[in-house]
């Protein structure tokens, strides 16, 4: 996970110590091309764990993978679109 993490950060130029953890990116919940451009990282990254994991786990296994990688990337959009609601100023 951390090689695969690693290769996606330096695919999209981005510094080795860039947050990859949506919750913990605060540029994601202010700025929605940020939100896509994390969550894109992140299924990246999956991906390529996929590819590696191939190697050692059946194909049972690798369908569930690709659940949770499926289920990783919604839940991760609606934490960011909830924390924008939450963030966004209150309008009278």
């Amino acid at each position: 996970m951390q090689e695969a993490t690693q290769s996606a950060l330096a695919t999209a130029s981005l510094p080795a110590d860039y947050q990859t953890l949506t919750a913990m990116n605060l540029c994601n919940f202010a700025s929605e091309e940020e939100g896509e451009q994390s969550l894109q990282l992140k299924d990246n990254i999956l991906v390529d764990v996929a590819t590696r994991a191939s190697a050692f786990l059946n194909a049972d296994e690798l369908s569930k993978w690709q659940e949770f990688r499926t289920n990783a990337i919604k839940n991760s959009r609606n934490f960011i679109l909830m924390e924008r609601k939450l963030m966004a100023p209150v309008s009278n």
